[in-house]
């Protein structure tokens, strides 16, 4: 709950236009999943379709589009990872130091 000096501040700020801070973050984010399943193609979307909408499981999915199941899980897998990426949007600085820590053999074994 907010104090009521806060609570005045913030309806200063957003409250004649009723939008949040976290309302502008979650319209970015559905722009950028909407843009992400906008690149899928047909077979990728209708597996989501599928197993999201309709509910089947991955063996339902898989005798429905007459593919293993393996295949249906691994799409489903790979696009849930990627749609996930899209909403958190562009990560900054990189690889977040990790680049710092990987050393090529090369790089270890040189003299100072």
């Amino acid at each position: 709950m907010l104090s009521p000096s806060a609570s005045r501040r913030f309806r200063a700020r957003f409250g004649a236009r009723g939008c949040t801070p976290r309302d502008a973050a979650g319209d970015a984010a559905s722009a950028r999943v909407k843009a992400a399943l906008a690149r899928c193609v047909e077979t990728e979307r209708t597996v989501l379709a599928l197993m999201l909408v309709e509910r089947l499981t991955p063996r339902e999915a898989a005798r429905t589009l007459g593919v293993a199941e393996r295949d249906v899980l691994g799409v489903y897998h790979a696009l849930m990872v990627a749609l996930r990426l899209a909403a958190r949007g562009p990560v900054l600085g990189g690889l977040g130091g990790a680049a710092s820590r990987i050393t090529s053999p090369a790089a270890r074994t040189r003299k100072a």
